[in-house]
């Protein structure tokens, strides 16, 4: 074995790299094993990222191209809509109100909605 021999992080196989960054024996191998660690990320992520992702597009299909507008309660959750998955908080109209991504959703009460477009 030569010394400058290295091991391929994806397959294990020994190779000659043609420069010092190089550290797969070939392009696709690197893009394999880039694609099986965002993979795993994915995965990992997905039963926290999926709710996100479900109220965003049931937000996003009921404003279509308003402003804001004013459902209620019900409507939403019939939609799908889950009130406990939310990305984060926002200061706006003098209270404190739930996010998801570019949506504020203000409760009004317990039985209606307002949804804004950031």
């Amino acid at each position: 074995m030569k010394e400058n021999t290295i091991k391929d992080p994806l397959t294990g196989e020994l190779f000659v790299p043609k420069s010092s960054k190089q550290k797969y024996a070939t392009p696709a191998n690197q893009i394999k094993h880039n694609n099986q660690k965002a993979q795993m990320i994915r995965m990992q992520k997905y039963y926290s990222q999926r709710p996100l992702d479900v109220n965003w597009k049931i937000l996003n299909d009921k404003i279509g191209s308003e402003k804001e507008i004013t459902r209620s309660t019900e409507f939403m959750r019939g939609a799908g809509f889950s009130v406990g998955h939310f990305t984060h908080w926002t200061k706006y109209d003098g209270g404190t109100h739930r996010c998801v991504y570019n949506f504020i959703v203000i409760m009004i009460g317990t039985d209606k909605i307002k949804i804004i477009k950031t």
